[in-house]
């Protein structure tokens, strides 16, 4: 049985905040109580129109960035371990994704931030023009 799965590309790259950097945020509208799987919120360079095909899960997609699942962070496919579960989030918590003028990631619950990184960071200090896009991924199994 193949388990459920969803990847979720923005329709257009982020805006860049003067003096700050890329973020955006999403609300929260339900939860389900004993769900299996996983959210992973982040941005990646990639666009669902220049991959040959999707992969399973959005921490597949080349060159991204993101956190959550079962408390992990993903940089480019570099796996790390973060305190943040997203297994928390209740109906109308606010979850924001940032990427710094440094390349660093922060996300953020109801303004708070819960988790920081960036091994390695997102290549904006090489490339201030770059594109970033929000990316979602939801599954369960």
């Amino acid at each position: 049985v193949r388990p459920n799965l969803c990847a979720v590309f923005a329709d257009a790259p982020l805006v860049k905040m003067q003096g700050v950097g890329w973020y955006f945020r999403l609300r929260i509208n339900s939860v389900t109580s004993g769900w299996v799987g996983g959210f992973g919120i982040g941005v990646t360079l990639s666009t669902h129109r220049t991959l040959g095909s999707l992969p399973d899960r959005a921490r597949g997609v080349p060159q991204s960035w993101l956190a959550g699942y079962w408390g992990r962070t993903f940089s480019n496919g570099n796996e790390k371990q973060s305190s943040w579960k997203p297994q928390a989030l209740k109906p109308q918590d606010e979850v924001g994704f940032l990427v710094n003028l440094e390349g660093e990631c922060s996300v953020f619950v109801n303004d708070e931030e819960r988790c920081r990184f960036s091994d390695p960071p997102v290549p904006v200090k090489s490339n201030p023009e770059v594109e970033l896009t929000a990316l979602i991924d939801v599954s369960s199994a």
